[in-house]
């Protein structure tokens, strides 16, 4: 179809640090706080050991067009090492989620986050690099591709930073008293929160 593009977005904050940028995408919960799109999300599967979780997503569309729902693949790896953490999204098939006659389900659909801390994971200061595409199904007129660059994903990257500043004000910061046991990680800081975030980093499967 005409206007099918992959879009690429380069970023950079001062005032937000690389743990709470990840949190605020990854708990689905708090992103339907902040995120006014998501009519539905919600974790179909898990998959603990690699981070990596089936998400079922209704996003709001305009009153002509019927809302679009996705099931991706999510998975997030951090790399103490390389001081670098990576999201990625690519849409699956689940038995858990069949389609739904007054949704459209979105099948070609992925995105690669790379989040650089200036300095430490909890530290304000980060760059980033998003690549995203998907495919919604109808012919796009180049009118509305050039409001998803200008306008569209920018704007979601704004409410995005902003939610990830308001999730800091809500933690703890605290140092961890002793080395965690998980490949290369010799030792780090957690920061305590609701949904208890950063034991699930501490546990996490660390790539190169």
């Amino acid at each position: 179809m005409r206007g099918l593009y992959a879009y690429k977005v380069y970023g950079k904050y001062s005032d937000v640090s690389a743990q709470a940028f990840l949190q605020a995408q990854i708990d689905t919960d708090y992103r339907k706080e902040w995120d006014n799109t998501a009519v539905t999300l919600k974790i179909i599967d898990s998959e603990p050991t690699s981070n990596s979780d089936v998400i079922y997503w209704e996003m709001q569309w305009p009153k002509l067009f019927s809302n679009r729902d996705y099931v991706f693949n999510r998975r997030y790896m951090i790399c103490v090492e390389k001081n670098v953490i990576i999201i990625v999204n690519k849409c699956v098939e689940h038995p858990g989620c069949p389609e739904k006659p007054e949704n459209h389900r979105v099948k070609e659909y992925w995105s690669y986050m790379v989040i650089k801390p200036f300095t430490h994971f909890n530290e304000p200061g980060i760059e980033f690099v998003l690549t995203y595409f998907d495919n919604p199904g109808v012919s796009i007129p180049s009118a509305l591709s050039a409001w998803v660059a200008i306008t569209g994903l920018p704007d979601f990257l704004s409410r995005l930073r902003a939610a990830a500043r308001q999730l800091a004000s809500r933690a703890t910061v605290v140092k961890a008293d002793t080395p965690v046991e998980t490949n290369n990680l010799q030792g780090t800081e957690e920061i305590v929160d609701r949904n208890n975030f950063f034991q699930k980093l501490n546990a996490a499967r660390l790539f190169l």
